[in-house]
C-alpha cells in the first residue's frame, strides 16, 4: 500500500476557509498578482475591465522603483490578454494590449535600460494587440488615430513600422486617415534654414522621420519634406542624394551648390558629392577646384587620390601629383618651425601618397628626413619588399623594440611576425645572420618575457 504524504493528508482535512487564509499568508506577491489576474479574467458576466487596468496602473506606477515593477510583472499582465483572447474576449484585449503600449512608452523614461526583456515584453504587447485587430476588425479610422499616437511618442523605437504593419488592417481609409493626422501636425512645423540651430526636439525628429517614411514612393512629396529642414550640410546632402536617386542630375548639382554656399568648407561629404557631379558632367575644371580645396582642408591619401582621379580625366595627373606633394612638404616645414603634431601627420600622408604612387623610395627619404608613425613605418617596409629588401629590413629591426614595448599578448605577437618577415627578407639577401643577430638581441635583451619567448620558440624561431 503507497504511503500517504504527510503534508498532503493534512491539507486535505483542512475546510475551504482554513485552505484560504493559509494559502495568503504564505503567497509571495507575484502569484497574488497571478491570481488577481485570473479573478479579473473570470469575473461572472465577463472580463472584469475595471480590475485589468487597475492591476496594470499598479505595474506602470512602480516602473524604474528600486524594487518595483520588473519585466516579469508585465509579462504575467501580457499571457493574460492571450488567455482572455483563448476565451473569446479579442476586443478586451485589444485595448488593453494598447493601454499597456501607451503607458510603458510614457513610463520608459523611468525604467532601467539594461532590462532588455522589457523590449521582448513591449514587442509581445504588439503581437497581442495586432491579433486582436485581425480578429475583431475595428474602424479603420479608430486604429489609424492609435497607430499614429503610437509613432508620435515613438521616443525609442518601441513602435517602429507601425503604419507598416497594420497597412491591411488600415485599408485605404485608415492609411488616408493616418496621412491626414500626419499633415495636419507636419504643417505647424516651422521651416529651418541654415544657421537656424534648435536644441534636440524628440516631437519635430518623429514627426519628420514619420513623414519621410509616408512620402518615399512619392519622389516630389518626399523632397517637399527634405526642404523643411536646411539647418546644416547634411541636410542638403540628403536633398542632393535623393534628387540624383529621383533621375534628377541638374536638381541634384543645384542642391549641393546651395548646400556649400551656404557651409562653406564646412563638409568635406558635401564637397566631395558634388565633385562627382562636376565630373560626371564634363565641368573637370571644377571638379579639379573643389578636389583640391578638400585636399588642401584635409591632406590626406583618400582626397590626394580623388584629386587625382578627376587630374587622370583631364589628362594633368603628373601636375597635380607634384601639386600636393610640394603642399605637404611645404606643411612639414613649416610644421618643424612650430613644432607640433600636425607636422608628423603631413609627413606620413607624404609618404603615403608616394606609396599610392608607386615610388617607395621617395618615400622612403622622407620618412628618413622627419620621422613617422610605427603604422606608416610599417606601410612603408612592405612596401619596400618587393624591390628593396634590405631596406625593409632595416625598417623592421628599427621597429621591432616599439612593438614589443606594449608587453601585451597581442603586442608580442605582433613581435613574432615581424621576426618572421625578418628572416624570410635575410634569407632572400643571403645574409641569415641579419636574422640571427636580430633574434639574438630579442632573446637576449627581453629574457624574462617568458611569454614572448615562448611564442618565438613555438614559431620555430629559434
Amino acid at each position: 500500500m503507497a504511503k500517504t504524504d504527510p503534508i498532503r493528508a493534512h491539507l486535505m482535512r483542512l475546510d475551504k476557509a482554513a485552505l484560504v487564509t493559509l494559502l495568503l499568508k504564505h503567497a509571495d506577491e507575484g502569484f497574488l498578482a497571478q491570481l488577481g489576474l485570473e479573478v479579473a479574467r473570470q469575473a461572472p458576466g465577463g472580463p472584469d475591465l475595471a480590475r485589468f487596468r487597475q492591476s496594470l496602473q499598479g505595474i506602470l506606477d512602480d516602473l524604474g522603483c528600486e524594487e518595483g515593477t520588473t519585466s516579469g510583472d508585465l509579462d504575467r499582465f501580457a499571457d493574460s490578454l492571450r488567455a482572455l483572447m483563448a476565451d473569446g474576449h479579442p476586443g478586451a484585449a485589444m485595448e488593453l494590449a494598447a493601454e499597456a503600449l501607451d503607458g510603458l512608452e510614457q513610463a520608459w523614461d523611468n525604467m532601467d535600460s539594461s532590462d532588455d526583456y522589457m523590449g521582448c515584453v513591449a514587442t509581445d504587447l504588439r503581437e497581442i494587440h495586432h491579433e486582436a485587430c485581425s480578429q475583431i476588425r475595428p474602424d479603420p479610422r479608430e486604429l489609424a488615430g492609435w497607430v499614429f499616437r503610437m509613432e508620435m511618442a515613438n521616443d525609442y523605437g518601441t513602435f517602429d513600422n507601425l503604419v507598416d504593419e497594420y497597412r491591411p488592417l488600415l485599408g485605404l481609409h485608415g492609411l488616408e486617415q493616418v496621412h491626414r493626422l500626419a499633415s495636419e501636425v507636419w504643417d505647424r512645423v516651422p521651416p529651418l534654414g541654415p544657421g537656424n540651430k534648435q536644441a534636440p526636439d524628440y516631437a519635430r525628429s518623429n514627426i519628420r522621420h514619420f513623414m519621410l517614411k509616408l512620402t518615399r514612393p512619392d519622389p516630389e512629396a518626399h523632397l517637399a519634406v527634405l526642404e523643411r529642414d536646411l539647418s546644416g550640410p547634411m541636410d542638403f546632402l540628403g536633398l542632393a542624394e535623393h534628387c540624383l536617386a529621383s533621375g534628377w542630375a541638374d536638381r541634384s548639382m543645384a542642391w549641393a551648390e546651395k548646400g556649400l554656399k551656404a557651409f562653406p568648407g564646412n563638409d568635406s561629404s558635401l564637397g566631395s558629392f558634388l565633385a562627382d557631379r562636376y565630373a560626371e558632367a564634363g565641368r573637370l575644371g571644377e571638379a579639379l577646384a573643389l578636389r583640391w580645396a578638400l585636399f588642401e582642408a584635409r591632406p590626406q591619401l583618400g582626397t590626394y587620390k580623388s584629386l587625382v582621379a578627376v587630374a587622370h580625366r583631364s589628362g594633368e595627373t603628373e601636375a597635380w601629383r607634384q601639386r600636393a606633394l610640394d603642399l605637404l612638404q611645404d606643411r612639414f616645414e613649416d610644421g618643424r618651425k612650430r613644432p607640433s603634431h600636425w607636422g608628423r601627420q603631413d609627413l606620413d600622408q607624404l609618404v603615403l601618397i608616394h606609396l599610392q604612387g608607386k615610388a617607395p623610395l621617395e618615400a622612403l627619404a622622407a620618412a628618413r628626413k622627419g620621422g613617422c608613425t610605427q603604422g606608416t613605418w610599417m606601410h612603408l617596409a612592405k612596401g619596400l619588399e618587393p624591390k628593396h629588401p634590405g631596406e625593409s629590413l632595416k625598417i623592421l629591426q628599427e621597429q621591432l623594440e616599439t612593438i614589443i614595448a606594449p608587453m601585451k599578448p597581442e603586442a608580442y605577437q605582433a613581435a613574432v611576425a615581424v621576426l618572421g618577415r625578418i628572416r624570410e627578407l635575410a634569407l632572400r639577401l643571403q645574409q641569415p645572420g641579419l636574422f640571427t643577430t636580430t633574434l639574438a638581441l630579442v632573446m637576449t635583451g627581453h629574457a624574462r618575457k617568458k611569454n614572448l619567448v615562448s611564442l618565438i620558440r613555438k614559431a620555430g624561431l629559434a
